[in-house]
């Protein structure tokens, strides 16, 4: 592993929590810590949390005694901290209190409940010192201190106590630790070093819910456990995490924080879901359930999603491969009979109730090309290609076109999107439901093109010309989607597959009948608005009358349920397509409301209607059209990066608070591969440098990734430490051109677009790659070099010359902490579809 020698004034992210590859942790109770690294007057050293918000802040700051003098703040110190390991659960960090005082400080979060520390003091004087360790605490409940209390234990030891935290009732025990004078929530340990000599010093920190359990593990990790073998098996467990190496020290440090917060953000398992999952922001605000169980945990904890598992799988699969599948198999776990696979299943047992975006079989495709398990493919193929037949079911593709809807903005992960974004004022607020988007069958053909290479790699002949089949047909219906002015695909009415332009078409008084008698050049549906108010929601409908896409006369009634208000404006969709409206009547409105009656703007679109090009399979011209759109400075090729809105659109706001906008890592991922699958691999480069310059200056500066990035500063927006910030690793994989399979097997191809020359450790294989080819040297010493493009496995044969076969990799297993409590278990119910079903394709 590389020793990184990071200070305060380099990019730095440094959440620490429980790494469930060493233990299993606890969903509904996971405190998680950060050490921040200060500068100046401030601490040094300062390791803090939230306790899941239990409080506003709560801190420990190691103060060094030298010969009488305290050192704690930044600027006191002979040499200020320098971070040389980091992982998910560990940091070393070393530095000189004075400059004859060595430190050596390691933090380590054991388990979701404790949390210790180890110093080492080293006297590098020609004469004796006398030095020590005090550790101060605090926390803060609002704008208030909170109480601790000193605890006087047995053999002259005392602890530290955190007085009712929310409910807990944290304690703190340090080695050696004896009475002290003063008043200060402090813990002092004093030790007497000869010239040369050297003493450890080991604190614990343990949270439970009560005091006895408290003391009781703090007392058993720091008494009756023995660290080193613990210790010593982390390099062993991040062994496969990769180390990049670009020539830039901050890129490659961001790359590092990348994969150290990505392993980071697994929980799990518990008794709902059968392997560990992810949430997207394990950071010290996060992590308590009130409830117990999970089940009231906010968006960031309440499930995985595909969206976020397609980022995040592919690090996965190259650093804990048994983690990636793990993910997937809970997916299967939650399939129905019918295919069903929900939007969001967590280890509290949430359901969205809606579902899976067609993500699956994409990031299971991905999940084995860089790892190779056929065993596994053969494992899910089944499930995911009944999840993909689900999609075509009448309840989700209504007119039976072979192009199905999305049944709301939040499944399409379209929240923001100026047509279809619900209660928003600055939107059409078309109802998605109503409608045919470019994005659904890009994701369903890449589905369908990824099932179809499983099937070719298992031979499963019978699923192939259904596969093909829908396939086709999506195609066709995208290409009828095109929008030759635009550069891009449109969405359409599902019905008239359409794209009429808007505008206004009535408004008044919300107590008095509008009477447009308005012939509609191009039919379509019509958006109502209610706006006045602001929490009230009016108990009302709205009546539409006119004449429909035929010419006969139409009426429907809006009631009540159709409408979704936000703020005092309600909106609702018409259920049928209009050639003219003669009157609008509403019944429940006063004249504090305005009635207002529009033809939504079909033609508002935001970066997923380029999705197409993440697809595949255009034609040059309009492949063309669309990288000149998406590369257009004036439109999305900003800055930072893509953002989600046309800066040309009305809506656009850089910081996507009060319109459509902000760089999502996630969505630039999907277009960066877009672009290299296009045979654009160098504005893939250009797009990934973009966005990396912005997350670096913020992990200086601010020492976190964000959920999402200002299209226009370096500013960054949404949670911090979020999963969805992360650098586009598998971008930078794929821009490289490299997949290490295994030690003796790597892919190389692809025409390398970097501007800067890359050296890969990946499981003990050394890849040099550059624009004149790549140098492989493996573990056992063969060196090859390769100068073509042409993809190709480069292999390092056994010594009887027969190929290196693939061994498929066992499930993962959760261990338990040596703890005096075992965690709860529960049991996992899987559904399962006979596989001797021969009307199944996919069995």
């Amino acid at each position: 592993m590389r020793n990184w020698q990071l200070t305060v004034s380099d990019p730095l992210s440094l959440c620490l929590a429980a790494d469930v590859r060493q233990f299993q942790t606890d969903y509904a109770d996971d405190q998680i810590w950060e050490l921040e690294l200060g500068s100046g007057q401030s601490p040094a050293l300062a390791l803090t949390t939230r306790y899941g918000g239990r409080c506003g802040l709560a801190r420990l700051v190691p103060m060094w005694v030298i010969d009488g003098r305290v050192v704690y703040e930044a600027d006191a110190y002979a040499r200020q901290p320098v971070l040389h390991d980091l992982y998910p659960n560990y940091l070393r960090l070393t530095a000189f209190a004075a400059p004859h005082l060595a430190l050596q400080i390691e933090y380590w979060v054991m388990e979701s409940h404790a949390v210790g520390g180890r110093v080492t003091l080293r006297n590098d004087g020609d004469r004796p010192t006398e030095a020590g360790l005090d550790l101060f605490a605090q926390f803060m409940r609002e704008e208030e201190a909170g109480e601790i209390n000193l605890l006087e234990l047995s053999g002259g030891q005392v602890g530290l106590h955190l007085q009712n935290v929310g409910g807990l009732q944290p304690v703190i025990l340090l080695e050696n630790a004896g009475p002290i004078s003063g008043s200060s929530p402090k813990l002092a340990s004093r030790v007497s070093l000869p010239a040369g000599g050297q003493a450890v010093l080991r604190w614990v920190h343990a949270g439970r819910s009560s005091l006895d359990e408290s003391l009781a593990l703090a007392h058993h990790w720091l008494t009756a456990v023995d660290w080193e073998p613990y210790l010593k098996e982390l390099p062993e467990i991040n062994a496969q995490t990769p180390t990049i190496q670009t020539g830039d020290r901050e890129r490659d440090a961001a790359i590092a924080l990348s994969y150290r917060l990505a392993l980071g953000s697994l929980v799990g398992p518990t008794g709902r879901l059968p392997y560990p999952s992810f949430v997207t922001a394990r950071i010290p605000g996060r992590g308590f359930s009130p409830a117990g169980d999970g089940s009231d945990y906010y968006a960031e904890w309440s499930g995985q999603s595909a969206l976020d598992a397609y980022l995040l799988l592919p690090v996965l699969a190259q650093a804990a491969p048994a983690l990636a599948k793990g993910i997937l198999r809970n997916f299967v776990s939650v399939a129905g009979a019918d295919g069903f696979i929900d939007w969001k299943p967590g280890l509290g047992g949430q359901r969205a109730g809606m579902l899976s975006l067609p993500l699956l079989a994409t990031a299971a495709w991905r999940v084995y090309e860089l790892t190779e398990d056929s065993a596994f493919i053969g494992e899910v193929f089944p499930v995911l290609g009944r999840f993909f037949e689900r999609w075509f079911a009448a309840d989700l593709d209504q007119d039976q076109d072979g192009l199905p809807e999305w049944r709301s903005a939040q499944q399409a992960g379209l929240g923001g999107h100026p047509a279809f974004a619900p209660l928003r004022r600055w939107a059409e607020n078309i109802d998605i439901r109503l409608a045919e988007t470019p994005d659904l069958a890009a994701y369903l053909i890449r589905e369908g093109e990824s099932l179809l290479a499983m099937a070719g790699l298992l031979g499963k002949k019978r699923a192939i010309p259904v596969l093909t089949g829908r396939v086709e047909r999506l195609r066709a219906a995208l290409g009828q989607m095109w929008d030759t002015a635009g550069g891009r695909f449109l969405a359409r009415d599902r019905d008239t597959h359409q794209t009429p332009p808007g505008g206004l078409v009535a408004e008044g008084p919300g107590d008095e009948a509008l009477i447009p008698s308005l012939e509609l050049n191009l039919p379509g549906r019509l958006v109502v608005r209610a706006l006045g108010g602001r929490d009230h929601i009016p108990d009302c409908e709205v009546t539409l009358e006119g004449l429909d896409a035929g010419g006969q006369p139409y009426a429907e009634t809006l009631a009540r349920e159709a409408f979704a208000w936000h703020r005092g404006v309600g909106a609702a969709t018409s259920g049928g397509v209009y050639s003219r409206i003669d009157r609008v009547i509403a019944r429940g409105l006063s004249r504090v409301y305005t009635l207002r009656v529009s033809r939504p703007d079909w033609t508002r679109q935001d970066a997923s209607g380029l999705l197409p090009l993440w697809a595949g399979g255009l034609d040059e011209t309009r492949t063309a059209q669309a990288i000149q759109t998406l590369t257009d400075p004036t439109r999305y090729w900003r800055s930072q990066g893509v953002p989600r809105c046309d800066a040309q659109d009305a809506a656009y706001d850089p910081e996507g608070a009060n319109g459509c906008g902000g760089v999502y890592p996630l969505w630039n991922a999907l277009l960066a591969e877009g672009l290299i699958e296009a045979g654009r691999p160098a504005l893939a480069a250009d797009l990934l440098e973009r966005l990396l310059k912005t997350q670096v200056a913020l992990l200086r500066a601010e020492k976190a990734f964000h959920e999402a990035y200002d299209s226009e500063s370096s500013a960054g927006l949404g949670e911090r430490n979020h999963l969805g910030g992360i650098v586009l690793l598998d971008v930078l994989w794929r821009l490289i051109g490299a997949r290490v399979i295994s030690e003796r097997r790597v892919w190389i191809g692809g025409d390398y677009a970097l501007p800067w020359p890359v050296t890969i450790t990946h499981r003990g294989v050394t890849v040099e790659r550059d624009s004149r080819g790549a140098r492989i040297v493996f573990p056992s010493g063969v060196e090859k070099r390769v100068r073509s493009t042409k993809w190709r496995a480069v292999e390092d044969e056994a010594a009887d010359g027969k190929p290196v076969k693939q061994p498929a990799s066992k499930p993962f297993v959760a261990r338990k902490a040596p703890a005096p409590e075992p965690p709860r278990t529960g049991t996992v119910r899987v559904n399962v579809v006979a596989e001797d079903d021969r009307s199944d394709p996919f069995a």
